[in-house]
């Protein structure tokens, strides 16, 4: 319930709410008031700025402090194609992957410490935040999203060259197999992924 005057509005909100706003207020050494007002301003500023909700712009800052914390840059696309062009041909293919395919493995690691109530529903999450250059990472887990017994992986990036998609393939390839699932088929083409994944036994 929301009541307005010329001089002061009311605001009703949830009991618990209420509580919790009182204990950070306390802690941060802060009036109610000042609180309140400062969550307020930041609703009214993400929706000025077409930011999406709060709880969106909140979410999406939590997935990239993730990419941080993995030790994910961003690049330019085209140099970034550039390098990966560059690098198979002077590394040799084989060794790149190799290295996608181990730290695939290792931010499978780092999210079952992390995370051990979502694990491999976290990394999907974060995966549709990090790409910024119109690039889609889909997960279609059959039969249920909870207990998937083979994982069907798509990746679509009308501007990623071959090699590039290929080492992005290879990292979810780590991972899914950190998690137990092995590579059924396979198909890589400029701009497009598909990989199928069984779970073993």
């Amino acid at each position: 319930m929301i009541s307005i005057t010329q001089e002061r509005k009311t605001i009703a909100i949830n009991k618990e709410l209420a509580e919790k706003l009182a204990n950070i207020a306390k802690k941060e050494g802060v009036t109610l008031f000042s609180l309140i007002n400062e969550a307020l301003e930041a609703t009214i500023y993400c929706h000025e700025e077409k930011l999406g909700k709060c709880s969106e712009v909140i979410n999406n800052y939590e997935n990239l402090m993730i990419a941080r914390d993995v030790n994910m840059i961003f690049i330019p696309l085209k140099l970034g194609n550039l390098v990966h062009n560059w690098a198979f041909k002077t590394e040799g293919k084989e060794r790149i992957l190799e290295l996608y395919f181990n730290y695939g493995k290792w931010i499978a690691s780092y999210s079952k410490v992390r995370f051990p109530e979502e694990e491999l529903n976290k990394i999907e999450i974060v995966s549709k935040d990090i790409f910024w250059h119109g690039t889609e990472v889909k997960l279609n887990k059959i039969p249920n999203l909870n207990n998937p017994k083979e994982i069907e992986l798509r990746i679509f990036g009308k501007t990623l060259n071959k090699e590039y998609i290929e080492c992005i393939s290879k990292i979810y390839e780590g991972i899914l197999n950190e998690f137990n699932f092995k590579k059924l088929e396979s198909d890589i083409s400029e701009g497009i992924c598909f990989l199928k994944f069984k779970k073993l036994v």
